[in-house]
């Protein structure tokens, strides 16, 4: 049986983790070659990244401790 939340929720996990690496690897390329303002911006745009991945993934894991849909009867 498919859990639509369950792949709503991982594919939004997916999505955040995309993102998050994409500022980590921004962040990593303006290293001692930028202003500072531009080094602190990309940062924050990090820690914001990293935030909704963090979000998205204790969403997902709620999801499948409270709905069971990890189980092997239930998994995609």
């Amino acid at each position: 049986m498919i859990c639509e939340e369950k792949d709503r929720l991982l594919h939004e996990y997916n999505s955040a983790a995309l993102e998050a690496s994409k500022a980590v690897l921004s962040l990593a390329d303006l290293a001692g070659t930028s202003t500072g303002g531009d080094y602190q911006l990309l940062s924050l745009e990090k820690d914001r990244a990293k935030a909704r991945l963090r979000k998205a993934r204790s969403a997902y894991e709620k999801h499948i401790a409270e709905h069971g849909c990890a189980d092997k009867k239930n998994s995609n």
